[in-house]
């Protein structure tokens, strides 16, 4: 009598994930948790990038795209809230050219402007 069995991608993969589980046993189930706690809570060394622990890096993004979500929804709804930041970038450019460079400031607009329509239109 042949058995015929198909397993494929959720329910092999649950079969495989259950019986590494069960192989590693009780002492090897805390151990590999110590391991997962460990590596997720430890500073990265690598010279790439950040240095902050994997948790962290994902704490970090979860966060920045909730406030990038928030944000957004913001500047869609809330008329007020564009009003505001509106008069934020008007008060800061207002600040900037009245600063002691306004001259060196207004000439190095004046110079960056030029250049930029001098490589858009040649």
């Amino acid at each position: 009598m042949a058995i015929d069995l198909k397993l494929e991608g959720t329910a092999l993969q649950q079969l495989i994930e259950g019986a590494v589980i069960q192989a590693l046993g009780t002492t090897g189930q805390e151990a590999l948790v110590r391991h997962v706690v460990q590596w997720l809570t430890t500073p990265t060394s690598s010279s790439y990038g950040s240095k902050n622990s994997p948790l962290l890096d994902a704490l970090t993004a979860a966060a920045g795209q909730a406030a990038n979500k928030y944000f957004r929804e913001k500047v869609e709804t809330d008329p007020a809230f564009v009003e505001a930041i509106e008069t934020l970038y008007v008060d800061a450019v207002k600040k900037f050219l009245d600063s002691e460079t306004r001259e060196k400031t207004v000439e190095r607009m004046a110079d960056r402007l030029s250049a930029a329509f001098e490589d858009r239109y040649r």
